[in-house]
């Protein structure tokens, strides 16, 4: 029996139990939809349901909310996809979302993942879906064929949304006013000081998206949001999404590679994999061990789809560039932050 209880308590350490089941909950349509098509475009929206999923747990969103994050998320995709058949304004619409992404922490701390978690999904399907094609027509066609999707994606969670906050609701509010709001919470939001983040997100983006559209760099959805994700607000944690995402890469990426090699090169892996890739966003409770099994299933993916172990590679030299362009505009707009501090009266 201690066995057991020991067993139960280091998995809920290393695993979010409630995360995992709702998560599971909300992508069991979309991997159905998968296996009974067989078409790799609901797997492709399952990230659309988990970044939904992330932002109505962590910013509270309300059912109207999850649809105007719908919303947002099919706008950025459309032109970040639109904007890769000229690579100045893909930079240009790059380095605007990820600069909104840290905007809306004006309203609340708790924001933050809204913003991410809008930008992530645009920024990666856009990328994914171009396949390396700049044509405007064949890039729009592609777009608005992905649209059914990007919203049935965000169905499972919209549902969710609204059971939770017809539960929530007072016998003493009225209702059709109780579900007009955008977020659920009533205080007052956590304010931040974020125009300091604000530029350098923007500044690492747009160079992060000039280098990969200049080299025409592969998987440059990768070196981007890295170049993004370690702009955390401070210092000391913005070193530590550093040093755990890099970690997280040379760890996750040659593991994966075996394990692809180690498994049966067919379609059941290839869509266990991307499923739990996605899952990792949300599952585990240390975001390291996050990191590194995300860029496992990545490698797998790889591996499984048939292409080479350099090709897999390419993920931890691509999160590299981006965390080290990040690093450099969170260092230099914090010195140049501080000396303005100091110099003022």
């Amino acid at each position: 029996m201690n066995m057991f209880t020991t067993m139960a308590a280091k998995f809920a350490r290393l695993f979010d139990t409630e995360a995992l089941a709702e998560s599971s909950l909300v992508l069991a349509p979309l991997v159905l939809g998968a296996f009974v098509s067989e078409r790799e475009v609901w797997l492709q929206a399952s990230l659309v349901t988990i970044s939904s999923y992330i932002a109505l747990k962590r910013s509270d969103l309300a059912p109207l909310g999850v649809v105007i994050h719908g919303f947002a998320i099919a706008a950025g995709f459309l032109s970040l996809l639109l904007s890769l058949a000229i690579p100045a304004l893909f930079v240009l619409f790059a380095a605007i979302m990820a600069m909104a992404s840290i905007w809306v922490t004006a309203y609340g701390k708790e924001l933050r993942a809204l913003g991410s978690f809008t930008f992530i999904p645009a920024l990666y399907l856009a990328c994914e879906i171009a396949e390396r094609t700049t044509m405007s027509g064949v890039l729009l066609q592609r777009g608005l064929a992905f649209l059914p999707y990007l919203a049935m994606g965000m169905v499972p969670v919209l549902l969710m949304s609204c059971i939770q906050h017809h539960l929530a609701a007072r016998a003493d509010f009225p209702y059709l006013r109780h579900f007009s709001k955008i977020l659920q919470r009533s205080g007052s939001a956590q304010l931040v000081h974020y125009w300091e983040s604000i530029i350098a997100v923007t500044l690492s983006v747009a160079v992060a998206a000039a280098i990969v559209e200049g080299y025409h760099m592969n998987y440059g959805q990768w070196v981007i949001w890295s170049a993004a994700s370690v702009v955390t607000g401070d210092m000391v944690s913005a070193r530590t999404k550093l040093r755990d995402r890099l970690v997280g890469a040379a760890i996750g990426v040659p593991a994966g590679v075996i394990l692809g090699m180690a498994l049966p090169h067919d379609r059941f892996v290839l869509e266990l994999a991307a499923v739990a890739a996605v899952m990792t966003l949300v599952i585990f409770r240390s975001y390291p061990v996050g990191v590194a099994t995300r860029c496992a299933c990545a490698a797998v993916l790889f591996v499984v789809a048939g292409q080479s172990s350099i090709a897999a590679a390419q993920r931890l030299e691509n999160v590299a560039l981006g965390c080290m362009i990040g690093m450099a505009f969170v260092l230099a707009t914090h010195a140049t932050a501080s000396r303005i501090v100091r110099r003022s009266p």
